[in-house]
């Protein structure tokens, strides 16, 4: 009765749609085991400072880590709400599972040092330096070469994680008959598919500006994300709106409401 009531109200919290799973399967334990190692990783790439500058160095790089700490968690906590809407195990979700997760350990040094790396251009408006171990302080990234190097390994992994995630939405958007989900489930289905893809193309966007035009503005990509976002955003509202004029009236909801549906 308790777990009923718990999983009903985190239903309602997110956004009325049915969650399918109540229990982590295997394949979500080993994930949050993977998540869990991920987060380890970033700790043990931490030393004990010795010196009282090693320790301000690793005081420095405490906003860098709580950075990669929460953006690992966002991609968790991504996860867990597909499982918990769509609840599905089967070949497909495994083998993009699996990719993200290998994606998830491949990324978490460089995700790292790219964060510690842009904090540092924030804080000081300049390419920042770190302290080496034999007490020699050198430039994080040495010139434009460097920099694009680690701007399109940076933006190849964001690309692919939000592909990844695209993709299980569109497998959710395939199951829709036998998940049964509502229409207003479906509209939220699209989309997610939609806003995820959206990432993916930023994402490439970067990568191209960074390898093939070798410019700085690779970066300043990202700031795409905003408009892109507000469109996406109004476009889900006006869905919504739809349906909920089509229930009022007593007419069945369209499956019209998104021009982009992966067909199955």
């Amino acid at each position: 009765m308790i777990r009923e009531h718990v999983f009903t109200d985190k239903s309602k919290r997110d956004g009325g749609f049915r969650w399918r799973s109540r229990e982590p399967s295997r394949l979500e334990g080993f994930s949050d085991a993977v998540f869990a190692f991920a987060v380890t990783l970033l700790v043990v790439s931490l030393e004990v400072p010795k010196t009282y500058d090693e320790l301000v160095v690793t005081m420095q790089g405490f906003i860098g880590f709580g950075v990669t700490f929460a953006l690992l968690v966002l991609i968790w906590h991504a996860q867990y709400t597909w499982f918990r809407r769509y609840g599905l195990d089967d070949a497909i979700t495994t083998i993009v599972t699996m990719v993200l997760l290998f994606v998830v350990l491949f990324f978490v040094y460089p995700l790292k040092f790219f964060t510690a790396f842009t904090i540092g251009i924030i804080r000081t408006g300049a390419f920042p330096t770190t302290l080496l171990p034999d007490g020699r302080t050198v430039p994080m990234v040495d010139g434009l070469d460097q920099f694009l190097g680690i701007a399109a390994i940076y933006s190849a992994g964001y690309a692919t994680i939000f592909a990844l995630f695209a993709l299980m939405y569109w497998h959710a958007y395939r199951k829709r008959v036998d998940l049964e989900l509502s229409a207003s489930e479906l509209i939220e289905t699209k989309f997610s598919f939609i806003e995820h893809s959206m990432h993916v193309a930023v994402g490439l966007l970067a990568v191209m500006l960074a390898l093939v035009f070798r410019t700085y503005l690779a970066m300043y990509a990202f700031f795409l994300i905003i408009p892109l976002q507000t469109i996406q955003g109004r476009m889900r509202r006006k869905a919504r709106e739809h349906l909920l004029r089509a229930s009022d009236a007593g007419r069945p909801a369209s499956d019209t409401t998104m021009p982009l549906t992966p067909d199955a």
